[in-house]
């Protein structure tokens, strides 16, 4: 069984973003999948949120059956390649570690 990680709230400006990550089911599928790229797109601004996002990955990668997460592959790699560009040292030595474990994994 998993457990879900803590939601994570952070304020950009006077947007607050939550980095609640689904641990079950298709919610946490869609996460796992293309739809944490489109976030990611999203939060262009926000570069502790796609770092946290980058964190949860590297979590999520560490703990999941790989069998939930072989559909995604490819779109978790997606991420995490965009990420290793991030403008911020901070989001990129966390890609580092997401890669990292992607690849312990793959």
């Amino acid at each position: 069984m998993f457990h879900a990680l803590a939601p994570v709230h952070i304020h950009s400006g006077n947007d607050i973003v939550d980095s609640t990550v689904p641990c079950l089911g298709k919610r946490a599928q869609r996460f796992a999948g293309c739809r944490a790229n489109k976030v990611f797109r999203i939060l262009n601004g926000a570069s502790e949120a796609r770092c946290l996002i980058v964190q949860q990955v590297t979590t999520v990668v560490r703990v999941w059956p790989k069998s939930e997460l072989a559909e995604h592959c490819d779109d978790l790699l997606l991420l995490l390649t965009g990420a290793i560009q991030d403008p911020k040292d901070f989001v990129r030595a966390a890609a580092r570690e997401a890669l990292c474990a992607f690849a312990e994994t793959w």
